[in-house]
C-alpha cells in the first residue's frame, strides 16, 4: 500500500503547469526585466492582472470618479436650487392660506351683518302692520264727496 501511496504521488507534479524562467538573451536586459516577463506571463495564466492593466484601471476608476464628482456638484447645485424654491413656496403658500382665511372672516362678518339687517328690516315691518288701523279712512272733505245733489236745488 505504501508503494500505491508514492506511485500517486510521483503521477502528480504540483509544479508542472510553471514555466522555467527564461535567461535573459543579450548581455543588456538586466535580470529585473527577464523577472518581470517571466512572471508577468505566469500572473496572466493564473489570472493575475499585469501593471499596465492595473495601472489602465486606476486611470478608468478616476475618470469615473472624477466624472461622478461632477454630476455630484451637478446634483448638489440642483438641490440647493429646489431647496430654495421649496421655501419661497411654502412661504408663498402660507401667506397666501392666511389671506384667504382673512378674507372668508371678512365674508362671514359681511354676511352677519347683512342678515342682522334684513332681520331689523323684517321686524320694523311687522311693526308697523300691528300699528296700522284695520279699515282705510273715511273722506271728510265736501268738495269731493260723492253725495249727488238734491233734485229740487237749482243751479245759477
Amino acid at each position: 500500500m505504501a508503494s500505491a501511496a508514492s506511485s500517486e504521488a510521483d503521477k502528480m507534479d504540483l509544479y508542472g503547469d510553471l514555466e522555467a524562467p527564461a535567461q535573459p538573451s543579450s548581455s543588456t536586459a538586466s535580470v529585473g526585466e527577464a523577472t518581470a516577463a517571466t512572471s508577468s506571463s505566469s500572473k496572466l495564466e493564473y489570472g493575475m492582472e499585469t501593471y499596465a492593466e492595473v495601472y489602465n484601471r486606476a486611470e478608468a476608476a478616476q475618470r469615473a470618479l472624477e466624472e461622478l464628482r461632477a454630476r455630484f456638484t451637478v446634483v448638489e447645485s440642483e438641490n440647493k436650487k429646489l431647496a430654495q424654491q421649496n421655501t419661497a413656496l411654502k412661504k408663498n403658500i402660507s401667506c397666501l392660506f392666511n389671506t384667504a382665511k382673512a378674507e372668508l372672516k371678512r365674508q362671514t362678518l359681511q354676511l352677519d351683518q347683512q342678515q342682522k339687517d334684513l332681520d331689523a328690516h323684517r321686524q320694523r315691518q311687522l311693526a308697523q302692520r300691528h300699528r296700522a288701523p284695520t279699515h282705510p279712512p273715511a273722506a271728510t272733505s265736501g268738495a269731493s264727496s260723492s253725495i249727488p245733489p238734491q233734485e229740487g236745488a237749482r243751479h245759477s
